[in-house]
C-alpha cells in the first residue's frame, strides 16, 4: 500500500450492521481467489479487511472483483447494491492502487 495516509481507502473493509451471516470473496481478473472473510463482531459488523495482499505478497495494481452475501438478524437476505438501472447486484469491482 502507499506510504501516504489514505484512511479507509488503504484497505477494503466491507460495511454492514446487524448481520448474522456474511461472506465476501475477492478475485483477480483471472478468477483466482485472493481473499475471503465471513467474520463479524457481536454487533453484526464485518471485522476483517483486505489489504491488497495474497499470502503476504502485494498484488499488482489493477481491477479486482468482489462477490458477497449476507443475512440480517431479522432474517432478511441482503439484496445487494442498488444500481442506477434499479437492479441489485451482490458483486462489483474494486481498483487496487499502489
Amino acid at each position: 500500500m502507499p506510504d501516504a495516509d489514505y484512511g479507509e481507502a488503504k484497505i477494503f473493509l466491507p460495511k454492514g450492521i446487524h448481520l448474522v451471516e456474511y461472506e465476501i470473496f475477492i478475485y483477480n481478473n483471472s478468477g483466482n481467489l485472493m481473499w475471503t472473510s465471513s467474520l463479524i463482531d457481536s454487533g453484526g459488523n464485518p471485522i476483517e479487511s483486505w489489504d491488497g495482499k495474497f499470502n503476504g505478497k502485494e498484488m499488482p495494481k489493477g481491477v479486482y472483483f468482489w462477490n458477497a452475501s449476507a443475512t440480517f438478524d431479522n432474517g432478511i437476505e441482503w439484496k445487494g447494491q442498488k444500481q442506477k438501472n434499479g437492479k441489485y447486484y451482490k458483486s462489483g469491482i474494486l481498483k487496487l492502487i499502489r
